[in-house]
């Protein structure tokens, strides 16, 4: 018989979605909740009622609970009051105390993944003690409660055997994310460069005011309306030669991007420092990039990349990481670079 997980998750550009492919990959009967589904008034009174409690007495909650509770209802049909094995929350600050305590007493071991800093997102501490484990990816999180434990991201593992569509030059970049004004000059300059030297950047940035593209009009940035899916974000990936990573300044803890380069055995460019720290950094595979090194950027790309020894890169697999976070063994642990006995992997120089 399949064992049972919970999946609740807030939506982000079809994130879920690689969740649950993973998931069932590896046996789960997988019953997902979420916090931001599409929602309909039942009917008119409904509707009546929701904007004179906004209007007249400014709660601006009332949809975003009816909401929630119009899902909890669907989830409560597909539960049909059975014992759960499992149950993985994401971003548990989103969902309302009154579903996590019922949760708790459906599944047998439920586990808590906030992968947003607490610093900006403190609301998540409200709802450790409705867990069995409760997981953060930032470093500087890990000591603000006694009962959090150290995770990082992954690399989702259920598609690797799908052979990596490169473009035989060996000069493809790609790099997608959101418009976050401090970083944008780095981000131009580096598109910029990478021309220079010959190497083809594909940078797509997301944004919509027209205000944002003007200083950046003539530059080789690729701007979107909208964002794509995860799905074809990968699939962009695994065209590529080279990841970038630029850090967006709230964290410390590494982006899925650092991981995905793992997965997908990609050189990666990152803003963010604290990756040296980690077992698997190699200098041959993973350049950081800050204001004063770009001119060395174009040495580090004409090494070739350095696999990962296969226990590093097993690692930080998702298959890894589920077991590591329901204390499944066997998994190899996961700590984060606060803990001294994180060594760099074998093979860096």
């Amino acid at each position: 018989m399949k064992k049972t997980i919970i999946l609740g998750y807030d939506r982000w550009y079809g994130l879920e979605q690689e969740f649950i492919k993973n998931l069932e990959f590896l046996g789960y009967e997988v019953i997902p909740i979420t916090t931001n589904n599409c929602f309909t008034y039942k009917n008119k009174i409904q509707r009546v009622i929701s904007f004179i409690l906004k209007k007249f007495f400014n709660n601006k909650e009332i949809e975003k609970n009816l909401k929630i509770d119009q899902e909890i209802h669907e989830f409560n049909k597909k539960i049909n009051n059975r014992k759960i094995d499992f149950s993985l929350i994401i971003r548990p600050d989103k969902f309302p105390i009154s579903f996590l305590k019922k949760n708790r007493k459906i599944a047998n071991k439920t586990v808590a993944y906030q992968w947003d800093g607490l610093g900006l997102f403190s609301d998540a501490l409200k709802s450790v003690k409705y867990f069995d484990r409760f997981f953060v990816f930032d470093p500087n999180d890990v000591d603000i409660n006694k009962n959090l434990l150290p995770s990082t991201n992954f690399y989702f593992d259920y598609n690797l055997n799908i052979e990596n569509k490169k473009t035989g030059d060996g000069k493809k970049v790609y790099f997608f994310g959101t418009f976050i004004n401090y970083r944008m000059n780095a981000i131009a300059e580096l598109s910029e460069f990478l021309v220079h030297i010959g190497y083809t950047p594909g940078i797509h940035v997301v944004t919509h005011p027209r205000d944002n593209i003007k200083p950046y009009e003539n530059t080789k940035i690729n701007f979107l309306k909208k964002g794509i899916s995860y799905e074809e974000n990968i699939c962009k990936m695994k065209e590529a030669d080279i990841l970038v990573d630029f850090i967006n300044g709230k964290h410390c803890g590494l982006s899925f991007r650092t991981f995905e380069a793992i997965g997908y055995d990609k050189k990666l460019i990152t803003t963010n420092a604290e990756i040296i720290k980690y077992d698997f950094y190699n200098p041959n595979n993973i350049f950081v990039l800050n204001n004063d090194n770009l001119a060395e950027l174009k040495e580090f790309l004409e090494k070739p990349y350095e696999p990962l020894p296969i226990e590093i890169k097993q690692k930080y697999s998702f298959t890894n990481w589920i077991k590591y976070i329901f204390d499944e063994k066997p998994y190899q642990e996961i700590n984060l670079p606060f803990d001294k006995n994180i060594e760099p992997a074998s093979n860096a120089s």
